[in-house]
Order: structure tokens, then C-alpha cells, then sequence
């Protein structure tokens, strides 16, 4: 009898205690359940991936606040911001390609301009090819070859499929057509897109003009809007 009492106390003091154990491990578990439920809350509440509507207003002036230019260069931001909006069009760009594009162009007043040529001529690959023109920027290597050569700005026919030479060609154009047409952008585009021939041809229609600056428009406002999101665009009322 002694033996048995004294399994049945040992008994309930094991009861005991797997209940005081159960209890906390519960407290603990309910713990944990919250703290994954609160971080799950913070994490779907944070932006998604930039995507600016067109409406975009972007006749205020911008600059880069030199606070947070020290820590991130800006060669660093274009980068990021320009490789986020090629990719919303071209998930297989190559971020090496788009690096070099942002060292070669970053800081040149018509960069937006060239970035919105790419979009529209080669949907930013080195190598795409319609035909007549080629490379980032759609050069009409049937007609420009030889000028490019003579210039010293490309070696050989093949270099309109490579990213620098490439480039240099747009700026060429682009200069001499927007010099001719300072007032007229759109017609200045015509020239780039068409050759002053062709352009100057009322009966030709293209609206690969309007389209390139409806594309502008959409990567000023992308680029102002990641800005904002990065805290490293203020607004000048």
C-alpha cells in the first residue's frame, strides 16, 4: 500500500508538471505567432517594384539632395532606376549592358532622350536588328556606315551593334538634327528617325516622333518617382 500511494503521489506530481511546461511552451508558441504575424504585416505593407502611371506630373525641377549623394554615387542610382524600368519592358536585359549605357551616358542633358530611343528602337539589346537600322539606337547602317567611318566614331560596319559606338552615333544625329530644329523636337526626331530627306516629305507619315516622346515622358516620371521612393528627389515649388 505504502508503494502504490507513493507511485500514485509521483504520478500526480508528473501530471503537474508536464501541465506547467505544457502551459509556457503555449505562452511561447502564442508568442511566436505573433512576432511572424507583425513582421508579415511590415513586409506586405512596404512598396512593390516602382511602376509610374503616365500621368506623372513632371513640369517641377529636380535635384539629387548632396546628403545622400556621398553615400550612393549617382552612376549607382541611374543604374538601378534605369535597369528596373528596361526590365518592366525586357525581363531578359542584361545588367551589364544597361551598366555601360549609365557610364556612357550619365551625365549628358539628352540621356533621357537616348534611353527613350533604346526603348523604342531595340528595347535596350546591343544586337537587335530590323533590317535598315541597328544596335541600341537604330542606326541606319545602310545609309550612315561610311559617315561613321569617315567621323572616327566607328572602325567597321559591326560596330553599330556595339554599345559605345553605338551611342556616339546617336549623339552625332541627334545633335546635328536638334541644332537644325532647336524649336521642334518632334521634327528634329523626324530627321533622326527618317534622314532630312525623307523628313522634309509631307507625305510620308511616321509617328515614331510622338511615340519616342511619349516614351520620354514615361521615363522622366520613373525616374522621379524611384527618386522619391529612395528619398534623393526634392521638389522646388
Amino acid at each position: 500500500m505504502i508503494t502504490l500511494r507513493r507511485y500514485t503521489i509521483e504520478t500526480e506530481n508528473l501530471l503537474k508538471h508536464i501541465k506547467k511546461v505544457s502551459f509556457f511552451l503555449g505562452i511561447i508558441t502564442t508568442l511566436i505567432a505573433i512576432g511572424i504575424f507583425i513582421g508579415a504585416a511590415i513586409t506586405s505593407s512596404r512598396p512593390a517594384q516602382a511602376v509610374v502611371p503616365d500621368s506623372v506630373n513632371l513640369t517641377h525641377q529636380s535635384a539629387y539632395t548632396p546628403e545622400k549623394m556621398i553615400s550612393m554615387r549617382k552612376e549607382d542610382i541611374e543604374f538601378k532606376i534605369l535597369l528596373a524600368y528596361a526590365r518592366l519592358h525586357n525581363p531578359r536585359v542584361d545588367p551589364v549592358n544597361i551598366r555601360q549605357i549609365v557610364r556612357l551616358t550619365k551625365d549628358l542633358e539628352i540621356r533621357f532622350l537616348l534611353y527613350a530611343i533604346m526603348r523604342k528602337e531595340s528595347n535596350f539589346e546591343p544586337d537587335a536588328d530590323n533590317g535598315l537600322a541597328g544596335g541600341l539606337c537604330g542606326i541606319n547602317y545602310k545609309v550612315n556606315t561610311n559617315e561613321m567611318i569617315e567621323a572616327g566614331i566607328w572602325r567597321t560596319p559591326e560596330d553599330v551593334y556595339e554599345i559605345e559606338p553605338n551611342i556616339k552615333a546617336s549623339i552625332f544625329y541627334l545633335q546635328r538634327y536638334i541644332k537644325k530644329s532647336p524649336q521642334d523636337i518632334k521634327y528634329a526626331l523626324r530627321m533622326y528617325f527618317m534622314g532630312d530627306a525623307y523628313a522634309r516629305d509631307k507625305r510620308r507619315i511616321s509617328n515614331y516622333p510622338e511615340h519616342t516622346l511619349e516614351i520620354l515622358g514615361r521615363i522622366r516620371g520613373f525616374y522621379e518617382f524611384n527618386l522619391l521612393k529612395e528619398g534623393l528627389y526634392r521638389t522646388s515649388s
